[in-house]
């Protein structure tokens, strides 16, 4: 997984505290390596990470949460993420 810098907290004052946060969860998922994260956005509500979007498969799921549990590890994280293999696998049922 690779890692990035956030802005040290001196530079942080007078930010708006969600923003901040969507803003660093946002940016360890474009730069975490494994999987494809365009497809992903970030937003907070009642102080809670929620990610929405799409990704391919489970395991880039996995991979979505376990970065925004680290990156905002005090935070609790609620996933809204679709899994597509999962949703051509029901379609696949479905016929």
């Amino acid at each position: 997984m690779a890692s990035y810098k956030t802005l040290p907290p001196s530079r942080r004052s007078g930010l708006n505290p969600d923003a901040v946060l969507t803003a660093d969860v946002s940016t360890a998922l474009a730069v975490a390596s494994g999987f494809d994260a365009t497809h992903i956005a970030v937003t907070v509500e009642r102080h809670e990470i929620v990610l929405s979007g799409l990704v391919a498969t489970k395991a880039e799921l996995a991979s979505a949460i376990l970065v925004a549990e680290t990156t905002a590890s005090d935070h609790t994280v609620r996933n809204r993420i679709i899994v597509a293999q999962s949703v051509l696998d029901n379609l696949g049922e479905a016929v």
